[in-house]
């Protein structure tokens, strides 16, 4: 009935808060070597952020509704029954009594119900908070090194530029034009692969 029906709605929801405690457990790992993967990694800790935020309003939306509902309940409570009169039949007054009863408990009881699922959508949210907040952190500590990858292909770049001018600075004194032209070219060509080949690593 619906006594079951609210016990599996239960234990649903707690199931699903330890499922998303052993998600949370498995958000560490080592952080990743080249540019590409950091990207990469930005963008799905930023999709799954926003996957728990989405998760977190709607644990937080059924915490109020649930609130709501028991507040509705609580105002509508019956008082406690009053005792048979003695111008009543003893039968039907009784019958009444026990109805009330009856209906009294099964109030109290879904008022318990609503508290304990309540409670577990909140501990939802703030689980679902600190998952953000971790997300969050993570995300912060992946766009330095994202920052970091693209200040060290600068400072290749630079480097290149400046060995390239040092070079050509050196060739200078090189009087045979021809000669000066290939030494161009070829120590050109080798600063600017080994400036490529530094970049390759870090992307």
């Amino acid at each position: 009935g619906d006594e079951r029906a609210n016990l599996q709605r239960a234990q649903q929801e707690r199931q699903a808060a330890r499922q998303s405690t052993l998600t949370l457990g498995k958000l560490s790992g080592g952080p990743p070597d080249t540019l590409r993967q950091q990207v990469q990694l930005w963008f799905s800790l930023d999709s799954r952020q926003d996957l728990v935020q989405a998760a977190k309003q709607d644990a937080d939306k059924k915490a109020t509704t649930l609130s709501q509902a028991h507040k509705g309940i609580e105002g509508s409570l019956g008082s406690t029954p009053q005792a048979p009169s003695d111008d009543e039949s003893d039968a039907e007054d009784t019958s009444t009594v026990v109805a009330q009863l009856r209906h009294l408990s099964d109030q109290r009881k879904t008022l318990a119900d609503l508290d304990k699922r309540a409670q577990t959508c909140q501990q939802l949210s703030g689980i679902y908070q600190q998952w953000s907040n971790v997300l969050a952190d993570r995300r912060r500590g992946v766009l330095h090194l994202i920052l970091g990858s693209f200040g060290s292909i600068l400072l290749i770049v630079l480097v290149a530029m400046l060995v390239s001018r040092a070079i050509a600075a050196l060739l200078g004194r090189q009087t045979d034009r021809r000669r000066l032209h290939q030494l161009r070219v070829i120590t050109s060509i080798a600063v600017q692969a080994v400036a490529l080949i530094l970049i390759v690593f870090i992307i």
